[in-house]
């Protein structure tokens, strides 16, 4: 699902959009794996099912806003939200012939994977001249996440972390079908 907003702020181009976008993907297998292994003059057969379920859900929203500070030189501002969901369920079972389904806990797993991103910019644009053009800023990203497993450990891994991502940039058209970039 989308939901998006656009205005034209005024008559010398600032502008406003607001954005939220929501997926949510399900899936369920059922699988049946024959496997047949033959090592010297041995051979051993086996079968498993596999089942489960996947569910994922991601949304997230963003606002831009662009500000003209004169007929040369721009300010961009804008922020977005994100939050993903994981919750996958993997269950094997060992079939031997007459036998009730073992359940396999050594390939079986269950997680939840959760993660949220909170970033935010500030860019600035603008001409030298005819031929010249720059923009420089930063982007500022606040990330946390945690995945649980049902394997190794109960355990939960997380983390959250804050991440700063300066950039620069000028381009020079050198010719009609040339130009020169140089960016960090």
């Amino acid at each position: 699902y989308n939901l998006n907003y656009f205005n034209k702020l005024d008559s010398v181009g600032s502008s406003l959009f607001i954005g939220v976008q929501l997926a949510n993907y399900q899936t369920d297998f059922d699988n049946l794996i024959d496997e047949s292994i033959q090592i010297e003059e041995s051979q051993v057969n086996s079968q498993q099912q596999n089942s489960g379920k996947n569910d994922i859900e991601i949304l997230s929203a963003q606002a831009d806003y662009i500000k003209p500070l004169s007929s040369h030189f721009m300010a961009e501002f804008g922020a977005k939200v994100s939050a993903v969901n994981v919750d996958a369920n993997t269950a094997f079972f060992d079939l031997q012939d007459g036998e009730v389904p073992q359940r396999n806990e050594t390939l079986s797993n269950n997680f939840t994977y959760d993660e949220k991103i909170v970033a935010s910019y500030l860019n600035f644009k603008g001409k030298i001249n005819t031929s010249t053009n720059f923009s420089f800023g930063i982007r500022a990203e606040f990330t946390d996440y945690q995945l649980k497993t049902s394997l190794a450990t109960e355990l939960p891994i997380e983390d959250n972390y804050l991440n700063f991502f300066p950039n620069a940039s000028i381009k020079k058209k050198m010719a009609e079908e040339s130009n020169l970039y140089l960016s960090y």
